[in-house]
């Protein structure tokens, strides 16, 4: 995802705007990101506590036993 932000941010507006409408959206662009960031750790939160209940661990590989 940022690495999308980024790439979409230097090659600015599909439209080809130039001066504040290029600023207007590159923030828009990593506002977006930062959302996006925000929210991973919410939807994230409901696995580590499933892992906790199943496997006794909040970190966990259920595939296989640990090394």
């Amino acid at each position: 995802m940022a690495v999308e932000v980024i790439a979409c941010a230097i090659t600015g507006p599909p439209d080809g705007a130039t001066g504040q409408r290029r600023a207007l959206y590159i923030a828009k662009l990593f506002g977006y990101g930062a959302l996006a960031l925000s929210v991973s750790p919410i939807v994230f939160v409901p696995q580590l506590i499933g892992w906790k209940v199943v496997f006794g661990d909040w970190i966990t590989t259920p595939m296989g036993h640990r090394l």
